[in-house]
C-alpha cells in the first residue's frame, strides 16, 4: 500500500532530491507538481516531477528505488498520482522521454501502447493524455 502526496514545502522537495542524489549520484531541478510516494513503513519509494521550461508540461525527472519490488506496479501508480495532480491543474496532456539505450522501458512504454511522436539524438519522445 502506497500513499502519495504533492510536494508543498522545502523540505519534501529536499528529500525527493536526496532520494535521487542517494540513486543517481545527481539531484535535478524539481518542478511543481512534484508527485511521491511513501510505502506503508513510511519510506519513500519515488517521485515523479514537472519541467516546463520549455513551454510545455513534460514530465520528469521520474526517480523509482531500484531495491523497492514490485517496481512496476508503484511506477503504475506512481503516475497515475502524477496524472491526477496535472488533472487536478486542469492538463490533459503531457510529454515525457525515454532513453534509447533504456530498452527495459522502451518495452513497458510500447507494451503500454505508446508510440514515440518524435525523437532527438539521444531520446524518444511521447505524448500522454492524463485521462481526461
Amino acid at each position: 500500500m502506497f500513499k502519495f502526496y504533492m510536494c508543498s514545502t522545502p523540505e519534501q522537495y529536499t528529500m525527493c532530491a536526496l532520494l535521487q542524489q542517494s540513486l543517481e549520484g545527481t539531484s535535478s531541478s524539481l518542478g511543481f507538481p512534484t508527485v511521491y510516494g511513501i510505502d506503508s513503513e513510511g519510506n519513500l519509494r519515488g517521485f515523479t516531477s514537472t519541467n516546463t521550461e520549455f513551454g510545455a508540461v513534460i514530465s520528469g525527472p521520474t526517480v523509482i528505488d531500484p531495491y523497492f519490488k514490485p517496481r512496476l506496479k508503484y511506477a503504475q501508480e506512481q503516475i497515475k498520482a502524477y496524472e491526477a495532480a496535472l488533472r487536478s491543474f486542469g492538463v490533459t496532456e503531457y510529454l515525457f522521454s525515454v532513453d534509447k539505450v533504456n530498452t527495459k522501458m522502451l518495452q513497458t512504454v510500447e507494451r503500454a501502447g505508446l508510440v514515440p511522436y518524435d525523437e532527438d539524438e539521444n531520446s524518444y519522445w511521447y505524448k500522454k493524455s492524463t485521462g481526461e
